[in-house]
């Protein structure tokens, strides 16, 4: 039996090789649309929020049920309004804003500092500290390495102010202020934090006699921080437990950080040849060695520098 068996087989499988005909093939696209389909299909929200419901108080501790309900509902949101399908209208909308607020600083400096526009030097350094201080904060908020507090923002308008005048110090940090005002989380908070806090250095500079007084503007711009911040978290909250004392911290090292703007003024001057308002206030100092040597050999000529000095300063004033 088995013998036969095996002779069967051996005489009926070529014959039903020929004889069956495939009718079922792999289609690769179909295959991928299908798969697509189960993946768009699903959910990438958790649970059911009914509408009015509470989800989480003011000061309430976020822990990862919460969590996930509010990155539910985010997601929700942008799906819902188109946020991922927008997104070369996003940056064209950006591409638009970032033009027309380089437009104001083009008009500023034409119409009220033609000595600037005339001079590319110049112009490179408010364009230069403008990219670097954006774009600082723009990987700062993509990375969350570490809180956005930490950037010196101040230190624009201090290092255009020892260049340049308190008025273009003021209008290219609110220049800033409004490119980072649309990318920022939180946007108007922090825009009202670095708005006091870049008023209070420029403020604090206006007489700038010594570099001594950067730490002196260190510190105010500190405090400046610290009352806004506390302020605007007293907007929210009836007492001071839901304010995140973490982030006072962050404006020391802020604060800290704009100490950088000593070195940055000096590299800025070697790099682009233009003296600075404290170099020249140092070089004016009669306490240096190369002025106390002429007052000692050539009093008269002494003498007569300062008042020529004096006379000029009251006239540019």
């Amino acid at each position: 039996l088995d013998n036969n068996h095996d002779a069967d087989k051996k005489f009926h499988s070529p014959i039903l090789e020929n004889s069956l005909t495939t009718n079922v093939f792999y289609d690769d696209v179909l295959t991928r649309q299908v798969y697509q389909d189960q993946l768009d299909n699903i959910s990438t929200t958790i649970g059911i929020m009914p509408k009015g419901d509470h989800i989480i108080s003011t000061g309430e501790l976020v822990d990862k049920k919460k969590f996930r309900l509010l990155e539910s509902i985010r997601i929700e949101y942008e799906t819902r309004i188109g946020y991922k399908n927008n997104s070369v209208n996003i940056a064209a909308g950006q591409i638009i804003i970032v033009t027309i607020i380089i437009l104001m600083l083009y008009l500023f400096l034409a119409f009220f500092r033609t000595d600037v526009f005339e001079d590319n030097r110049k112009i490179l350094i408010p364009l230069l500290l403008i990219i670097l201080i954006i774009a600082t904060y723009n990987w700062s908020l993509r990375t969350g390495l570490f809180s956005v507090y930490i950037i010196p923002f101040c230190i624009v308008p201090m290092i255009i102010k020892a260049f340049f005048d308190t008025r273009m110090a003021l209008f290219i940090h609110i220049l800033v202020l409004m490119i980072v005002g649309f990318i920022a989380p939180n946007g108007f908070e922090f825009v009202f934090m670095q708005m006091i806090a870049g008023m209070v250095a420029i403020f604090s500079i206006v007489s700038l006699r010594k570099r001594s007084q950067l730490f002196i503007t260190s510190g105010f711009i500190f405090l400046s921080y610290v009352v806004s911040y506390i302020g605007i978290s007293k907007l929210h909250s009836e007492n001071y437990s839901s304010i995140n004392w973490v982030n006072v911290g962050w404006f020391g090292a802020n604060a800290l950080l704009t100490l950088t703007a000593y070195p940055l003024i000096y590299v800025f001057e070697k790099v682009f040849g233009i003296i600075s308002e404290v170099s020249l206030m140092e070089l004016s100092d009669t306490n240096s060695p190369l002025l106390r040597l002429l007052a000692l050999k050539a009093p008269g000529t002494f003498q007569h520098s300062l008042q020529v000095a004096n006379l000029a300063e009251s006239a540019i004033v």
